[in-house]
């Protein structure tokens, strides 16, 4: 049991033993229309108080009463507000340490669904080898792990794919710019943030020259086709990028 459905399950009987008489109507444990009123609040004597026709606040005052006299696991205070009603202060230390020893006691098994959902795949991260990784990819790194923890949690069987395109236009552009640009690689200077330098300049150079164009093309096409010096180079490219990543 719940500690809220608890603490409703104590309302009711203390309201049932003051007022054994009346059908008490149903009511439920809410959030106080006003935070400082409390941390949960019950509308109960406001019912009650019509029913008996008597006034809202007494009839809260007195519920107060019965429920001060309980020691309820928890609760550190309980207080009646206007129009009549009452509300509880939690103590979050006590409710704490409950908490997480019911977490530790379950460990790893805390929280989990427990029915096989069936089996996904999520795909995430999954940066083109062409450049340095920045806070933007660490940020879609974080939301994907976090989604196969949760899809994991949940009842499924995920497996995670980190989709490597090492055959792309980005690829291409490397080694179009390793070829046409003057710069070199300097000393102690990355290999990722050396290719993401040239990657953003060669585009300047593709509006100015269509040779550089049609380059491209040719590059991205033995790419593809794979088993040739320049597939070669492109695959050196991507895992010298890579390694730089996984660092």
């Amino acid at each position: 049991m719940t500690f809220q459905n608890k603490l409703l399950e104590i309302v009711k009987l203390e309201a049932t033993n003051l007022w054994p008489d009346v059908n008490l109507p149903e009511f439920e444990i809410t959030t106080p229309p006003n935070p400082e009123f409390g941390d949960l609040s019950i509308a109960l004597p406001l019912p009650v108080a019509k029913l008996l026709e008597a006034n809202p606040i007494d009839i809260a005052e007195k519920l107060k009463e019965a429920l001060a006299k309980r020691e309820i696991e928890h609760i550190n205070k309980v207080t009646v507000t206007n129009p009549g009603f009452v509300n509880f202060v939690i103590d979050f230390p006590s409710l704490s340490k409950t908490t997480l020893k019911k977490v530790l006691s379950q460990k790893e098994n805390y929280g989990k669904n427990r029915l096989d959902m069936g089996q996904v795949i999520i795909e995430h991260t999954s940066v083109n080898p062409n450049k340095a990784v920045h806070v933007g990819h660490l940020r879609n790194a974080c939301l994907g792990d976090s989604l196969v923890r949760i899809m994991r949690s949940s009842g499924f069987e995920v497996e995670t794919q980190n989709y490597i395109d090492d055959t792309g236009a980005q690829v291409a552009d490397i080694i179009v710019a390793q070829e046409h640009l003057p710069d070199e690689q300097k000393k102690d200077e990355p290999f990722d943030y050396y290719c993401w330098d040239i990657y953003t300049k060669i585009q300047k150079f593709y509006e100015a020259d269509e040779k550089l164009v049609e380059r491209k093309k040719e590059v991205l096409k033995l790419i593809e086709e794979g088993n040739n010096e320049t597939s070669q180079k492109a695959s050196e490219i991507a895992n010298k990028v890579i390694d730089r990543h996984l660092k």
